[in-house]
């Protein structure tokens, strides 16, 4: 049986059981994994953002499909896709 001050302790923060701190500890391991893979689905959608104004940007200055693809490493379908 736990010591009443740790009892006490736990009851303070919400915890009455071992049950309810792994609960609180499982909760906050879920929320950092999500924000780190949330964080990670950001960086490749702005890279994507950019690798396609580039792209525009390329074929307005009148680079052919072939060329714009060289560059950005977009396959020419993606460019036909998403800028033409």
């Amino acid at each position: 049986m736990d010591r009443p001050e740790i009892m006490a302790e736990r009851k303070r923060k919400g915890f009455v059981s071992v049950a309810d701190v792994l609960r609180s500890e499982g909760e906050a391991a879920g929320l950092v994994k999500g924000r780190s893979e949330g964080e990670a689905v950001g960086l490749v959608k702005g890279k994507l953002v950019a690798l396609v104004q580039s792209a525009k940007n390329f074929l307005a200055m009148g680079l052919s499909l072939e060329q714009v693809s060289q560059g950005t490493g977009l396959s020419v379908e993606e460019i036909r896709k998403r800028c033409l």
